[in-house]
């Protein structure tokens, strides 16, 4: 799992310019603040210069897909008001080894190296189709090519589902939901896609 995908894809989408203005206006809609601290909140989020975000968000997903990678046996997040600029309040940390309860990190930890997995899975595919093509001609090439075209088409109709599902009245949490979605899932959509398209090309290229 690439976290280098990831966070070219928020660049090149703009996620992090969205995220003061977007983030700003759904406080007022967390149930978690009072009145007075939702004006507060509001102003400053909204004055954080995107490239603290940039860095806030590289720096904390770095570490997950280190996690889901198998390179680190843990999850740190991190985050200090005076990295975006504020001017108050403590730096909070969060550690999966030492948060509570037990259930929760056993059912996270389920997942720990899943990229090095989904790797194996990868390679053991290549090596399926190539055997396929071996036995079963230039028909495998279109099947394939079938199959990516419709996950592309399922990633674009869960991105739609996503989209026309999320509040008017978003809390932050849904907000950021919102935003990565918008912006991950259409790029590994067109991925699929345009690798489906590169299949049935070379089985049409084959088939003169």
């Amino acid at each position: 799992m690439n976290s280098s995908f990831v966070f070219s894809s928020l660049e090149r989408n703009g996620i992090y310019e969205k995220l003061p203005s977007e983030l700003g206006r759904s406080l007022v809609n967390d149930p978690n603040l009072q009145e007075e601290e939702k004006e507060g909140y509001t102003k400053i989020i909204s004055a954080i210069p995107p490239a603290k975000f940039k860095k806030l968000f590289e720096t904390n997903i770095s570490g997950v897909f280190d996690y889901l990678n198998g390179g680190a046996d843990d999850i740190t997040l991190s985050l200090s008001p005076s990295d975006l600029g504020i001017p108050f309040g403590g730096d909070i940390n969060w550690s999966l080894s030492k948060t509570p309860p037990q259930e929760f990190r056993e059912r996270v930890k389920v997942v720990y190296g899943i990229g090095n997995i989904l790797l194996g899975v990868l390679v053991v595919l290549i090596v399926l189709l190539f055997l396929l093509f071996r036995v079963a001609g230039r028909a495998v090439l279109l099947i394939t090519g079938i199959l990516a075209v419709v996950l592309g088409g399922v990633g674009r109709l869960f991105l739609w589902v996503v989209s026309s599902n999320t509040p008017v009245n978003a809390e932050p949490s849904q907000v950021l939901l919102r935003l990565l979605s918008i912006s991950i899932l259409p790029d590994i959509a067109i991925s699929w896609l345009f690798l489906g398209a590169v299949f049935i090309g070379v089985w049409v290229y084959l088939k003169k």
